[in-house]
């Protein structure tokens, strides 16, 4: 038997068990996980804009019907924000004898550093008119 015969026979016998691959299926791994990771990222910072708009828009709601009864407004406001966005959240209320304005803004936390701050700043104005007390109740 010649020596080409005997390496293609050892070629053979390694493609067919296998070996040939090996190690393969870990380049594979590593060059997709970072991959997922910046998508898993990338979901999650959405997330974190869609709840911070969320909470900012309950907010406004909340504050403005509580103004318009004559509560704070302020503090109606912030109860309702989710505890870990209050810290970067803002409340302004203002209005006259007729209507009441709340103004609520939220950041949401960034995963990105490279991230604009517009693209995480959330601002929710809600407009209620006050309601009319009489005397009697």
């Amino acid at each position: 038997m010649t020596r080409r015969r005997a390496a293609t026979r050892w070629y053979a016998k390694r493609a067919a068990s296998g070996r040939a691959s090996r190690g393969g299926a870990l380049v594979e791994v590593v060059v997709f996980l970072p991959v997922l990771m910046l998508a898993l990222l990338a979901g999650l910072q959405l997330l974190f804009v869609a709840t911070s708009d969320l909470s900012a828009q309950n907010a406004a709601r909340a504050g403005a019907r509580a103004a318009s009864k004559g509560q704070d407004g302020r503090s109606a406001a912030l109860e309702s924000v989710a505890g870990w966005l209050r810290p970067d959240t803002s409340v302004r209320v203002s209005g006259d004898t007729d209507a009441v304005v709340v103004s609520v803004t939220v950041e949401a936390p960034r995963l990105f550093p490279g991230l604009p701050r517009r693209t995480l700043v959330r601002d929710h104005e809600a407009v209620m008119p006050r309601e009319k007390t009489t005397p009697w109740g």
